[in-house]
């Protein structure tokens, strides 16, 4: 609706200063950006960095739940223990004490775990969105320039991007110049060290996730009662590169 009524209002200004209709038609052209995006070079890069640090990020998730279960079987052994009728109640009294010790240490850790793995989540996400916005940032560079070199005075995206029908419903074919653009898009240079980021934790981010989510320390929970459910949250991989709704 929006792109209906820029290209009407655009019409009716340019009609209004005695443009024919065939004038207008040549100042306004159309590019699939989801086309050009998947043709940049630095696009098919960015999602390989980006797999290779959402592995990371789930081998480090790995570790996490691997220590999770140690600690699961050491709190197991010292509940068994407090239940075991064959020690006399000084050895049950300590071992509950124990037990109780291994259970708040395992329920600090499943918070920890899941901490983790939001923050995680969120730096993948962050960075994907980052990279995406350079690139798009570039390809608006080159449409710019493209539109200055032959007087467009709009360029209009008809791609489409998952759920989005794209910005135009239909063009006279001659109007696209997706083609030249990806022309323009194939001779540009990877720059790697624009795309290549420290992986490691954001201090700015981790500080403000620990802040929101840690949650208070169980307390006064009996060393019998079953620990906290272990997060099983994966990290998600990355998923391709897309331009924004309207780049």
């Amino acid at each position: 609706m929006r792109t209906t009524c820029v290209l009407v209002g655009l019409s009716l200004l340019l009609a209004g200063r005695g443009w024919a209709a065939s004038e207008i038609e040549s100042k306004v052209a159309v590019v699939d950006m989801e086309k050009v995006m998947a043709a940049h070079p630095e696009t098919q890069e960015a999602e390989a960095l980006l797999q290779k640090q959402a592995a990371e990020f789930d081998a480090e998730k790995d570790d996490m739940l691997a220590k999770f279960d140690r600690l699961k079987k050491e709190f197991e052994v010292a509940r068994d223990g407090a239940e075991n009728k064959a020690l006399s109640d000084e050895a049950r009294t300590a071992k509950r004490e124990l037990a109780e010790d291994k259970l708040a240490a395992l329920r600090d850790f499943d918070n920890e775990v899941r901490q983790t793995t939001v923050m995680r989540q969120k730096q993948l996400a962050d960075r994907k969105h980052r990279m995406r916005d350079r690139i798009v940032g570039k390809i608006r560079d080159i449409v710019r320039a493209y539109a200055n070199q032959h007087g467009l005075v709009l360029v209009l995206d008809c791609g489409a991007v998952m759920d989005n029908p794209g910005s135009v419903l239909y063009n006279a074919e001659k109007m696209d110049v997706t083609e030249d653009i990806l022309k323009i898009v194939s001779l540009q240079k990877v720059n790697r060290e624009e795309l290549t980021e420290k992986t490691s934790k954001s201090e700015s981010v981790e500080k403000t996730l620990k802040s929101d989510l840690i949650p208070a320390r169980a307390s006064g929970a009996a060393a019998t009662n079953a620990p906290a459910r272990k997060a099983a949250v994966k990290t998600e991989p990355a998923a391709p590169l897309q331009p924004a709704a309207n780049p």
